[in-house]
């Protein structure tokens, strides 16, 4: 049996005259949808714009173009360039029960600093990229 596709519906009032519209209605799946397209990191907006070569975002798709095609000379770790062009939102946890939920990222991994003495302060250093 194959999945469905979730739905989202909006109502809109459009004033033909004047080609624009008046009043909008939406469920909250909609909004909160919405929602989470306003808080992507623009290194993912880029990364879906470069793999479809029919839409461009003006210097964002060079921009990302010229960080992707940069030595990893030009980086002090492997990581560092993938935190540039594959930036984690830090709003994934409030997301994660959206009806459309398409994670960009992968799962969420979390690593600890390997040196000793940044775990016996007070507060341990932690990152998403294992840098």
């Amino acid at each position: 049996m194959a999945s469905e596709s979730p739905t989202l519906s909006i109502k809109l009032l459009i004033d033909q005259a004047s080609n624009a519209v008046l009043l909008a209605e939406a469920d909250s799946d909609f909004v909160n949808t919405l929602h989470r397209l306003l808080k992507l990191p623009l290194g993912n907006i880029a990364r879906l714009a470069d793999k479809h070569q029919s839409l461009q975002l003006g210097c964002l798709n060079n921009l990302y173009n010229s960080v992707n095609n940069l030595s990893l000379e030009c980086f002090r770790t492997e990581e560092c360039k993938r935190m540039l062009l594959c930036p984690r939102n830090v709003h994934a946890s409030v997301f994660k029960d959206l009806k459309l939920n398409k994670d960009l990222t992968g799962p969420t991994g979390y690593y600890i600093c390997s040196n000793r003495k940044c775990n016996e302060e007070q507060y341990g250093w932690f990152s998403y990229y294992d840098t």
